[in-house]
This record gives structure tokens, C-alpha cells and sequence, in this order.
């Protein structure tokens, strides 16, 4: 049997190879839909996922996606349908590489985990 910090991760491993594959759109299937969700970019806080869309979709056209990496993951589970999930990320293009830290809220609904709330902060690549 699954644990639900395996269920997690496998969420996070099929979002990043959508991401990677340059499937946004499957990407997005892995949010809460609706304005209930909250998210971070580059220190400033969004409102639901249609804002989400609107962004990514202007800063990651086809093409320019680049490829994210993820590593140090850990799952806290707190409570039987909530998880949070951390770890730390570089996401390479074909200029330049950057790198970061995030926390996801995890929510099951439907049998499915969606993340809630993501921050997430880049920090110094070394």
C-alpha cells in the first residue's frame, strides 16, 4: 500500500515531468482549481489559478519552459487528506540556471492530491 508522502511525491514527480515535457497545461491539472488557491512568485503572493495561468503562460511560453530538477523532498503529513511538501529546485534554460525553495500545501479531493498553497523563494546559485 501507497503512504500518502509516496502519493505526494508521485504528484510532484508527474508535475515536473509534464513541466519538463512542456505540457503546461497537464502541469496545471495539479492545482486546486478556482480562486481558493494561493501562490508565490518572485515575492508576491496570487489569488487562484486562473492568475497562474495568466502568468506562467506569459513567462513560459512553448519553447522557453526550461527544465526543473527537484531535490531534497520532504512530506509532512498533517492530517489524513493534508500534506506539505518541500524541497528545493533548479530550473535550467538555455541562458541561465536558477534555483530556489518550495513549500506546497497538499489537499485530497476526489482521490487526488492538489496543491492549495505554494511559496516559493530563489536563492543564490553556487
Amino acid at each position: 500500500m501507497t503512504t500518502p508522502q509516496q502519493e505526494i511525491r508521485n504528484v510532484l514527480a508527474t508535475m515536473f515531468d509534464d513541466w519538463n515535457g512542456e505540457r503546461q497545461q497537464q502541469y496545471f491539472l495539479n492545482y486546486w482549481p478556482g480562486e481558493d488557491m494561493r501562490w508565490s512568485m518572485k515575492g508576491r503572493w496570487y489569488k487562484g489559478l486562473a492568475s497562474m495561468r495568466q502568468v506562467y503562460q506569459a513567462g513560459f511560453p512553448p519553447g522557453a519552459m526550461g527544465i526543473t530538477t527537484l531535490f531534497d523532498i520532504d512530506v509532512i503529513m498533517l492530517a489524513e487528506d493534508i500534506g506539505i511538501a518541500t524541497y528545493h529546485w533548479t530550473h535550467e534554460f538555455e541562458h541561465e540556471c536558477v534555483a530556489g525553495a518550495t513549500d506546497q500545501v497538499f489537499r485530497k479531493k476526489d482521490d487526488r492530491w492538489l496543491v492549495v498553497c505554494e511559496n516559493s523563494a530563489r536563492v543564490p546559485v553556487d
